[in-house]
């Protein structure tokens, strides 16, 4: 099991105590600047640590791949769930920002992920944004309902991932202890403008900052 990822760091010209890190995890085929662009309105106010998949496929990367002769769907999930977050701490670690705020965001497989490692690992990631996601059981037994906030996200045209998959979900997520806000947009197994200016509110609101002035 390997815990080395490519990943692009991007830190605020100051760094001050308390500011959050925003981890994101992109969808299968993609890359770790597949959804940079979501949160670029946040500026200063987040440390952006984006990670990519270690496993090549098509034109972009994987975090993981079903081969069901050899492990079921769910332990192959867990494995890169185990390294993402060994990998994610001991960055965290390094850098001395294990006291900042962690939230996570994920599209597809990425928030497959995202919302396993908010279920196995609350005390490590105080809030996620789920994009077009679905549930996926956790394995462990004695799992810790500590308060998390989750913005879930589903579209309704999506056809990979269709509507009773994000509502699902939302529900998994409320019964693990988290506090679930859960949003339908217009939109198929992608993201679109209006989501991502949902996502950038709920982010501010998370963190408790203003709204930018309006000109």
């Amino acid at each position: 099991m390997s815990y080395e990822y490519t990943y692009e760091l991007i830190r605020p010209l100051i760094l001050k105590k308390g500011t959050p890190v925003l981890v994101t995890l992109h969808g299968i085929g993609a890359d770790y600047h597949d959804l940079r662009e979501i949160i670029a309105p946040l500026g200063d106010r987040v440390l952006q640590f984006h990670i990519q998949g270690n496993i090549p496929i098509d034109h972009g990367y994987a975090y993981y791949l079903l081969d069901y002769t050899n492990q079921s769907e769910q332990e192959a999930i867990q494995d890169a769930r185990t390294s993402l977050h060994c990998f994610i701490q001991s960055e965290l670690r390094e850098l001395d920002l294990l006291d900042h705020p962690v939230c996570l965001m994920g599209f597809s497989q990425g928030a497959i992920l995202s919302s396993i490692l908010l279920v196995d690992y609350p005390q490590a990631y105080r809030a996620g944004v789920i994009l077009n996601g679905r549930k996926v059981d956790s394995l462990k037994t004695n799992l810790s309902y500590e308060h998390r906030d989750v913005y879930v996200i589903q579209g309704k045209q999506d056809q990979r991932f269709p509507i009773p998959s994000g509502k699902e979900l939302a529900n998994y997520l409320s019964s693990c202890g988290c506090s679930v806000t859960y949003d339908e947009f217009d939109v198929g197994h992608g993201i679109n403008d209006a989501e991502c200016r949902a996502v950038v509110k709920w982010l501010r609101q998370e963190f408790e900052w203003s709204e930018p002035n309006e000109d």
